[in-house]
């Protein structure tokens, strides 16, 4: 596995939901941990070797923030918080996990084996962490009101290595040409 320093994302999604503007940093905290052995990290892109597809063990650790989380607006009883994960080629999403937010949350969320088989093995593989509401509330300007609405969303990107990482061109010399039996001025 190795580590993306940058990746292109979309840009800000604009949520017209500034009655709970408080909410919208709860998950930001979120970790994930792709082998059994590997350290919690709350990096957003990874590159999943092929050699390491068979040893993913991912977890998510929540680290809801409970500050932010007391918001006027909306109580923590309207909440759940939700693991999906989804496979963009395969247009699969998986639900993992719906959690009360008001209730005591496990200290990690497991997504088994059987999910990552469901959606390809685990690599081009997308891991949400969201807020959402629980229920339907009454219209309000400026607020959510539909089930399901996010307030909070941190995603996690697992992808394969691009064949152009794996290619690798070495420039040769007309000596190199000569030695395979080719001739001088080969390209």
């Amino acid at each position: 596995m190795s580590k993306v320093n940058w990746r292109k994302s979309a840009t800000k999604d604009v949520r017209p939901f500034f009655g709970a503007a408080s909410l919208e940093g709860s998950v930001d905290a979120a970790e994930i941990r792709l082998y059994e052995d590997a350290e919690f990290s709350g990096d957003m892109a990874f590159v999943i070797e092929p050699q390491d597809v068979e040893k993913l063990s991912i977890a998510i650790r929540p680290n809801l923030n409970p500050a932010a989380l007391s918001s006027e607006a909306i109580k923590k009883g309207d909440l759940v918080l939700a693991i999906t994960a989804l496979q963009r080629f395969m247009k699969k999403t998986y639900v993992v996990a719906t959690l009360p937010v008001s209730g005591k949350l496990p200290e990690e969320i497991v997504i088994g084996d059987e999910v990552l088989a469901q959606l390809g093995g685990g690599t081009n593989l997308t891991v949400e962490v969201a807020l959402c509401l629980a229920k339907r509330l009454p219209k309000s300007a400026g607020s959510p009101f539909l089930l399901g609405h996010w307030l909070s969303k941190k995603t996690f990107a697992l992808r394969a290595p691009k064949l152009a990482e794996d290619f690798d061109i070495q420039p040769m010399d007309d000596e190199a040409w000569k030695q395979i039996g080719w001739p001088a001025k080969t390209l």
